[in-house]
């Protein structure tokens, strides 16, 4: 409304490769690591409530397991953290004993009975996954998981069905990526930005979760928007880019706002 940034009280504790949610009134940041050697992972949740005259934060029940990078959504009352990575400096970082496929499930109306365990993600354990929520499901877009060999990229789309505690496949994206963001476009379309396939990718994609299909949208980001882990936001047909991870360990502070235009 006014295109100024405004300051919020800072989080209790340093993190990094949170993930985040919000409802109406607060806004809630999940997981994350302090970066050292050894990275310590944390499994805090943090709420701000963001309608208060001094915003405050507050801690609710933490995670069973301490993680970065996974995917977090609210649907109803019922925050859910899926996947992600809890970083163990003896795994150098990550390892096939390190990467998740953990779901669990917070009633953020009855906190005091803390996490609980719901179906685990089918097939390889995985974080740096696009996820968004729409019509009470959550949906996981690629990622990465590790073998004892390497490193392996998805392609897999997952949808997660709190009501029935059931996760599905649907179309795979046509390669493997991880580290893209997605959100929800005109109550139907899921549009992710970002990551890194073969190569970095600044092509925006999006997932019809009408057709089950993928498509590509035809305008790329700006020269030099190669973004892992950013900050993607949709509010009408306005979509926001912020921050992200580029080649070589460099960081942005780049803010990209597009135009969202249905092809003719």
């Amino acid at each position: 409304a006014t295109g100024q940034w405004s300051q919020l009280p800072d989080l209790p504790a340093r993190r990094e490769y949170t993930r985040d949610a919000s409802t109406e009134s607060t806004f809630l940041i999940l997981g994350g690591a302090v970066q050292g050697k050894p990275a310590q992972a944390g499994e805090e949740v943090f709420q701000l409530n963001v309608i208060q005259a001094v915003p405050p934060w507050q801690n609710l029940p933490p995670m069973s397991v301490a993680r970065t990078h996974l995917s977090v959504g609210i649907i109803g009352s019922r925050l859910i953290a899926a996947g992600g990575n809890r970083y163990d400096f003896a795994e150098k970082g990550y390892s096939p004993r390190t990467i998740q496929n953990l779901t669990e499930r917070l009633d953020l109306k009855a906190v005091d009975r803390g996490w609980q365990k719901s179906a685990p993600i089918p097939g390889h354990a995985r974080g740096w996954s696009a996820t968004a929520v729409l019509k009470d499901q959550f949906y996981m877009l690629g990622g990465v998981t590790w073998t004892d060999k390497a490193r392996l990229r998805l392609a897999e789309t997952l949808r997660y069905d709190p009501a029935r505690d059931a996760w599905q496949r649907l179309a795979d994206f046509p390669v493997p990526i991880s580290g893209w963001e997605a959100d929800v476009y005109a109550d139907r379309y899921l549009i992710a930005i970002g990551g890194a396939a073969k190569h970095w990718n600044d092509v925006p994609f999006v997932y019809d979760t009408e057709t089950d299909r993928w498509m590509r949208i035809t305008s790329p980001l700006p020269p030099g928007g190669l973004f892992n882990d950013p900050g993607v936001c949709i509010l009408g047909d306005t979509i926001y880019v912020i921050g992200g991870e580029g080649p070589g360990g460099s960081h942005f502070n780049h803010f990209l706002i597009g135009k969202i235009k249905p092809a003719s």
